[in-house]
């Protein structure tokens, strides 16, 4: 300023003493560039500080300030209101960093002190409290509800635990009795194949037996008809006989009348000898004659005779013949009618043998269809078998996958109820 006033001094002396006024004109413009000079490199020293300072913490160096010793002049305040820039950036930046770090470990009562802030940090700061305040009420929420959530975890992970090891016992026990029932199916399709075998040998038997029997019914049948032609001979044979008898009779009523005849001509030729006789020579001839004559009657009813006792013996071997023949007829006839009997009663074993034999083919048949369904049976049981070990397995597997579940929810259940209140105790 002293400088100023006396280049105008000079100015205004300058017409009188105007090499002198020339002199000091420049040797204060001399002056006055070097003070200018100087002035300018200090400030330019201030003002790379400031820029080195304000580049620092733009790098995140927070702790750089400016010396207090240096903060003189018209710069000085820019130099403070650095440093309170600064400061209030490394405070407002060490509370959000306090805050963040108890946040960071779950503790949000740590809240950023607005006291010594200015302007938009207290904004700012009220904006990280508030969102503190929120997150600790969201935390809250969240451990309540993953402490609820973990509990009905657990008590799902208990009934999973629980039905993967009942079912793994059910299946376990399913899985012996699939084991036994297919042992005893295959036994049963064994037997049925046995017994399939036993029942087509049956059926072979009885086969047989019915040809057999319809063989014996077909010769009683035969035996029937020949005692049916006996009798019927026997009866023919009864009325020849009778017939016989019959002629006998008549021929010993014809014998019987030879008799008499030959009675009455033996007394003929007896009264003609005694006639003769008393004829004398002439009646010899006729003596002869009667004799002879007497002779053949005494012949005739000897002949008669033996022939009477032919036909009486005759008679009574013919009687003797037919009662024989009807004796025999009553025993043909009581054959016939057993025959007949008999090959009703084979006819009916026919039948029924038949009908046993249709039954034996049906039981054949089906013992075929259950040893047929106890093979699907024995095959699906054995594919059950793997289906239940298989089930079996994943139960197991499941019932281990329930424990690790439930381990981890213990241990989430446990670390989220570690975590700290939001407020101090």
């Amino acid at each position: 300023m002293v400088l100023a006033f006396g280049l105008i001094a000079t100015l205004l002396l300058a017409p009188t003493h105007a090499p002198l006024v020339s002199t000091i004109a420049i040797a204060g413009l001399l002056v006055l560039a070097l003070i200018g000079t100087v002035a300018i490199t200090r400030h330019k020293r201030i003002i790379d500080e400031l820029h080195d300072i304000v580049h620092d913490a733009a790098d995140g160096k927070m702790g750089v300030r400016v010396n207090n010793r240096q903060t003189q002049g018209y710069l000085a305040p820019l130099q403070n209101a650095v440093n309170q820039l600064l400061d209030l950036t490394e405070a407002f930046a060490k509370e959000a960093a306090g805050a963040m770090g108890h946040a960071s470990r779950g503790s949000y009562y740590r809240k950023i002190l607005p006291k010594g802030l200015r302007g938009d940090l207290i904004g700012y700061a009220g904006t990280v409290n508030a969102a503190l305040d929120a997150m600790s009420e969201k935390t809250r929420s969240f451990t309540y509800s993953a402490g609820r959530i973990g509990e009905d975890i657990q008590s799902v992970v208990g009934s999973v635990s629980s039905s993967a090891k009942q079912l793994s016992d059910s299946s376990d026990f399913l899985s012996r009795q699939v084991s036994r029932i297919a042992e005893q199916a295959n036994d049963m399709r064994l037997a049925a194949d046995d017994s399939t075998e036993a029942l087509n040998g049956i059926a072979v038997a009885t086969e047989q037996f019915s040809a057999s029997i319809r063989q014996i019914g077909a010769q009683i049948n035969g035996s029937a008809e020949l005692a049916e032609a006996a009798v019927s001979r026997a009866r023919v044979a009864d009325d020849h006989i009778t017939r016989l008898d019959d002629m006998a009779l008549r021929v010993t009523k014809v014998v019987e009348l030879i008799t008499d005849v030959a009675d009455q001509t033996n007394l003929l030729a007896l009264n003609a000898t005694i006639e003769a006789a008393r004829a004398g020579e002439a009646g010899k001839g006729f003596a002869v004659v009667a004799t002879e004559v007497k002779n053949l009657a005494s012949q005739t009813s000897r002949a008669a005779e033996q022939v009477i006792g032919e036909i009486g013996e005759m008679q009574s071997m013919t009687r003797e013949a037919v009662s024989s023949v009807r004796e025999i007829n009553e025993k043909i006839s009581e054959i016939d009618s057993g025959a007949r009997l008999v090959a009703e009663a084979a006819r009916e074993q026919t039948e029924v043998v038949g009908a046993i034999s249709d039954r034996i083919d049906q039981a054949v048949r089906r013992m075929q269809t259950i040893a047929a369904i106890l093979a699907d049976v024995a095959s699906g049981t054995t594919e059950s078998g793997s289906v239940v070990l298989q089930l079996h397995s994943e139960a197991t597997n499941l019932l281990g996958q329930a424990d690790s579940l439930d381990g981890d929810v213990r241990r989430f259940i446990d670390k989220v109820l570690k975590v700290p209140d939001a407020a101090p105790a």
